[in-house]
């Protein structure tokens, strides 16, 4: 049978043709399922680094692997890009830089801390969409970033001329409601003289601007966006089961006993496929050689156990030093406006011993 007799009868394979394939399919779920999880806990592995591990995930399990993996003591980047190909759910994506206190914070604890202590306030006070304001803070650049542009082809390196290369840092202080309104935004200069010709293309109402965030703001800040960011949060209309168990994964890596005694939720563990049997490996090939081990196990080691996940260690009681540490509170209790005021009142007093 000719090849192209193959093709027209949509054959993707010769007949009796066995590709040489290192892992099973069952053992590259695991693979799959390991980057996956690592990358819920914001840990996710580069191409590099998960070559790297496929390599000790073969080792360890004595799979035949190709003689240049040894050598390098690293998988093959045709390997790497066939198994993306395999895999539709895994991609590479440019990972958004964030900061391990934002990244731990976000438990179930606290989350379920907040929301219960929100519809406190709502029932006792009997809060509408109107009465509901939420105030953060974000900076913005008086240089912005240029958009792509149409440049030669295989040029190293194209630019654009802009103010400045760096600028300033501007704090852009905003607050909304769940209704969808908000008040002009609150602007802290890097500057010592005020001049009024700040003020120009700003948004009505503002206290200072760059002439940039007077196009921005009402886009970003229109009626539908905010309604969503309430909605989507669970703050308006009130839902406390709005996120799912897996989006606390990110919390795991310091979910530990609390040496105080403090009671807390349990941690979500993920599930991996189980153990597999060494009678689904593949079969022999010319292209493919035993792993360099002795004494081969019949047990099957997961992607967990030859690179286990980041886990911080044991707390050893509440830090001293720095500064301490926030947690929800309604500042119009009793209880927590008399513990405010103490604390106001003791670094007072340390201030004045120190005179």
């Amino acid at each position: 049978m000719t090849l192209k007799r193959l093709i027209r009868r949509g054959a993707d394979r010769l007949p009796g043709f066995k590709k040489a394939q290192v892992f099973t399919d069952e053992e590259e779920k695991q693979l799959a399922d390991y980057l996956l999880h690592a990358s819920r806990l914001n840990y996710g592995l580069s191409l590099m680094k998960f070559r790297e591990l496929a390599y000790e995930f073969g080792v360890a399990n004595h799979k035949k692997i190709p003689a240049t993996w040894d050598v390098k003591k690293i998988a093959g980047r045709d390997w790497a890009r066939s198994f993306m190909d395999r895999n539709s759910c895994l991609s590479l994506r440019n990972p958004e830089p964030t900061s391990l206190a934002r990244s731990t914070a976000f438990n179930k604890h606290t989350v379920s801390t907040f929301f219960a202590k929100l519809k406190t306030v709502i029932e006792k006070h009997g809060f509408t969409p109107e009465n509901i304001w939420n105030l953060d803070e974000t900076g913005v650049t008086t240089v912005h970033r240029p958009s792509k542009i149409i440049g030669p082809k295989g040029a190293k390196q194209v630019a654009k001329v802009t103010s400045g290369e760096r600028g300033q840092l501007v704090t852009v202080c905003s607050a909304v409601n769940a209704c969808g309104n908000h008040v002009p935004p609150f602007l802290i200069l890097p500057i010592v003289n005020w001049q009024d010709r700040m003020l120009q293309g700003a948004p009505p109402g503002s206290a200072g601007s760059h002439c940039l965030l007077g196009q921005a703001y009402p886009k970003a800040f229109s009626p539908a966006n905010i309604q969503s960011g309430f909605r989507v949060s669970g703050i308006f209309p009130f839902n406390s089961d709005i996120f799912r168990e897996d989006e606390f994964y990110t919390s795991l890596v310091t979910d530990r006993p609390n040496p105080m005694g403090e009671t807390t939720v349990d941690p979500v563990v993920p599930e991996f496929p189980p153990a597999l049997s060494p009678s689904s490996q593949p079969g022999p090939s010319n292209q493919l050689h035993q792993s360099p081990t002795t004494n081969p196990s019949s047990v099957m080691i997961s992607p967990v156990e030859v690179r286990p996940f980041p886990q911080a260690p044991p707390r050893v009681g509440i830090p001293t030093k720095g500064r301490k540490r926030g947690r929800c509170r309604i500042l119009t209790e009793t209880p927590e406006k008399v513990e405010l005021e103490a604390e106001l009142l003791a670094k007072s007093e340390r201030k004045a011993s120190r005179v």
